[in-house]
């Protein structure tokens, strides 16, 4: 799982990845993912937030957001998506 969310983060420093994903793509169970996703927190390599994506049916809070601190827009993409007005 770890290549796979580099992978996606090289490009743009940031991906959105829903739980669902992972757990279809890797064939393992959600607490799994959750496992996985705790100790990607735990590095200091990069950032990992909750995505809450809200519809007509509610929120919708199983996707993560994963920014990789060594991409060269890392102070950008902070600025974008955590201090926007």
């Amino acid at each position: 799982m770890l290549d796979y969310v580099i992978y996606n983060l090289v490009a743009t420093g940031i991906q959105a990845i829903h739980s669902k994903t992972l757990m279809e793509k890797f064939d393992v169970s959600q607490s799994t993912v959750s496992r996985f996703v705790k100790s990607l927190k735990a590095t200091p390599f990069m950032i990992v937030a909750r995505y809450i994506k809200e519809d007509t049916t509610g929120a919708h809070p199983d996707s993560y957001v994963f920014i990789l601190k060594s991409h060269k827009n890392f102070n950008q993409i902070c600025e974008e998506i955590f201090f926007a007005p």
